[in-house]
């Protein structure tokens, strides 16, 4: 797993630093590249932007796919481990287990990202969407959204 954004938690930038290097949509969170936690199932090649927020930059969301969810126990910390050392584990494989989800439904995104925990395991969940990017404007121009008049409403 190679981390390229954690979701959308730094106010913006990461979306603007993905577009500054020509990225779309879909590199918007994290390049996953093989599982430690589930090797022998099947892996899904796609990118899955994941973020806190409930839409991604650049983008407006064309299908909700569902809640999208990870789960993972928590272990009990070893002598020479720093004190959070199994929770940020356990928080990690929720997380890539929510983001295989996704995937497995060809999710472009999964928004309203979250944690949950108790003393046994942590769940991170969100709700897995379809995405399609929408026009920017550039170098000054001004782009507005075009719309078909309704009939019977006054237009003319």
């Amino acid at each position: 797993m190679v981390p390229v954004f954690s979701g959308d938690r730094s106010g913006g930038k990461a979306a603007t630093a993905a577009k500054q290097r020509g990225w779309g949509s879909s590199k918007l969170s994290m390049v996953m590249t093989g599982s430690p936690y589930r090797s022998a199932e099947p892996q899904v090649q796609t990118n899955v932007a994941v973020t806190t927020g409930t839409e991604v930059p650049g983008c407006r969301v064309k299908q909700l796919l569902g809640v999208v969810r990870g789960i993972a126990l928590r272990r009990e910390r070893g002598p020479d481990e720093p004190p959070l050392g199994p929770f940020t584990a356990a928080r990690q494989a929720a997380e890539y287990r929510m983001i295989e989800e996704a995937k497995l439904l060809r999710a472009d995104a999964v928004i309203g990202m979250r944690y949950d925990s108790n003393e046994i395991e942590v769940v991170a969940y969100g709700t897995a969407v379809r995405l399609e990017e929408v026009a920017t404007p550039r170098n000054g121009e001004t782009v507005t959204a075009s719309r078909t008049p309704r009939t019977g409403q006054g237009n003319t």
